[in-house]
This record gives structure tokens, C-alpha cells and sequence, in this order.
């Protein structure tokens, strides 16, 4: 299971009140899953992708159909699964600071802050009428970034709704989880980190998007690493056995621990949380 690299932890996140928790509570009723699934690659130079290269890869290395309906100089759409899948050049850099800002945030991409900005041109990707089954989407998805990613100059990939700018290996380093069943998380989901005096708290950001209740670890004694590690394994049982936790019940985050699950307001997330007493 993935820890956290020994680089220094880049703590962004967001201030708000913590309420008081909450016991006992029906069961939750999760955020709806999102219908289209967006993200953008960054190139390091302004050369036009080769569509058909990129279609071969998909083909090559999912055995994907990946039928084009339309194409032109700068986009063209494809049929994945069912579902169409838009690819759209870009000959500029993402406007704005947000790439910069996000991947200042992800511990993952050490020098991001100063690597991603510098990109010359981007490429958007996006899954259409999504919503019906979120873990199969968002596999397609991660097929179609790392076919890109692949056949391109790319530095890394942007996925802002989720916080998360990842640079290009560790993406497709991640992508390779599905050739053995399974779900590369760290793709989907953005896991902060926050320091208070000597303890950590810590959520995920990205749940919401699968129609699951995003997770929180507040002022704990444990290491980064097993923060990291418990909420890994919590996301990654929700999203792949498909169900919440339930607030009131208790999980088993090693042989020996059983850790008890509330709902309440978020403190790091504008939104209710379910959180993990560890």
C-alpha cells in the first residue's frame, strides 16, 4: 500500500469550525456522482497531438475500440465503452495560477509548484454523460489520460475539481494498478495533510465525484504515514466494494484496532465528512 514519500509534506488545506460530533445519525445520503469527468494534460511544447497515435495506443494497450466519430486539426471524439470521449488541443498554457497552486499541494509532484506552470500548451480530456457508474467512468477516464500521456510530450496531468496535478510517470505509474484489478486511487483522489502543534489531521477530496462522502482523521497522535495509510484503505474499501461507512459502526484499521465512523460538518471541507477516530 502506498505511504507517503520521505519529502517534506506540503500542508494545504482549508480553515473552518469543527462542530461538535455527532453519535448517533441515519444513514448518510451521499453527494450524486458527477456527469462528466474533466482533466487537462500539460505539454511541454506547442506540437499538435497525433490523434491517430493516440487512438493506436488506446487500442494497443486497453484493447479499446476507440472508434472517432469527428476530428479536426485541434480535437476529435472518440467512442470508449459506450461512452464519448472529447480530446481537445490547446496551443497555450492553462490560464491563471491554479496549476501552480494545486500542484504546490500534492507532496506527490515534489517540485510541481515551479515544473508544472512552465508548460507551453494543454490538451483537454473529458468522459460525456457520465454519472451512471463512476468507478468504470473514471477507469475510462485513466485509460484515456494515460494513452495521451503516453503519446505526447506531457509533463504531468491537471485535474482541478479534484485538486490534484500529478506529474506524468507517477499518473501512469498509477494507471498500471488496473492491469492487476486494482483502482488507482492516487489518480482520483487528493489526500491533505494539516499540522497542529504535534498532532496531523487529515481528509480526502475527490469522493464526492464517485457519489461517496469524502473522509477525515482529525489532531492525531499516529505518523503521517499511517494517517496516510488507514485513509488509503478506507477510500479505496468504499469506492471498490462500492458503500459508505456508517456513522456509529467501527472499522477495522489493523488486526488489533477497530476505529469508530461519524458524520458531521467537515472541518477541512465545506460539507458533511465521515471521520475516522484514529
Amino acid at each position: 500500500m502506498p505511504l507517503l514519500p520521505a519529502v517534506s509534506v506540503l500542508f494545504c488545506l482549508f480553515a473552518a469550525v469543527f462542530p461538535p460530533v455527532v453519535i448517533k445519525r441515519p444513514a448518510p445520503v451521499p453527494p450524486a456522482p458527477k456527469t462528466n469527468i474533466l482533466g487537462m494534460i500539460l505539454l511541454e511544447n506547442t506540437g499538435k497531438p497525433n490523434f491517430t497515435q493516440i487512438a493506436d495506443t488506446l487500442r494497443a494497450r486497453w484493447q479499446l475500440d476507440a472508434r472517432r466519430i469527428a476530428s479536426g486539426t485541434d480535437a476529435t471524439f472518440l467512442i470508449l465503452d459506450g461512452y464519448t470521449a472529447a480530446i481537445a488541443y490547446m496551443p497555450f498554457p492553462i490560464p491563471g495560477d491554479a496549476v501552480a497552486q494545486t500542484a504546490a499541494c500534492n507532496y506527490f509532484w515534489e517540485n510541481g509548484a515551479t515544473e508544472a506552470p512552465l508548460h507551453k500548451a494543454h490538451i483537454i480530456l473529458s468522459i460525456k454523460d457520465a454519472g451512471e457508474d463512476p468507478i468504470a467512468e473514471n477507469i475510462l477516464f485513466t485509460k484515456l489520460a494515460d494513452a495521451v500521456l503516453r503519446s505526447t510530450p506531457a509533463t504531468g496531468i491537471y485535474l482541478g475539481d479534484r485538486t490534484l496535478a500529478l506529474p506524468k510517470d507517477f499518473y501512469l505509474d498509477h494507471a498500471d494498478n488496473l492491469q492487476t484489478g486494482e483502482l488507482p486511487l492516487l489518480n482520483w483522489i487528493y489526500f491533505g495533510f494539516r499540522k497542529h502543534k504535534n498532532r496531523f489531521s487529515a481528509f480526502t477530496y475527490g469522493m464526492q465525484d464517485f457519489g461517496k462522502h469524502n473522509l477525515e482523521i482529525l489532531e492525531s497522535h499516529h505518523s503521517p504515514d499511517d494517517i496516510h495509510t488507514v485513509l488509503y484503505n478506507a477510500a479505496h474499501f468504499m469506492l471498490a466494494s462500492d458503500t459508505d461507512l456508517m456513522p456509529g459502526k467501527k472499522i477495522a484499521v489493523s488486526d488489533k484496532q477497530h476505529c469508530k465512523v461519524n458524520l458531521s460538518e467537515g472541518r477541512h471541507l465545506k460539507e458533511e465528512t465521515l471521520k475516522i477516530e484514529y
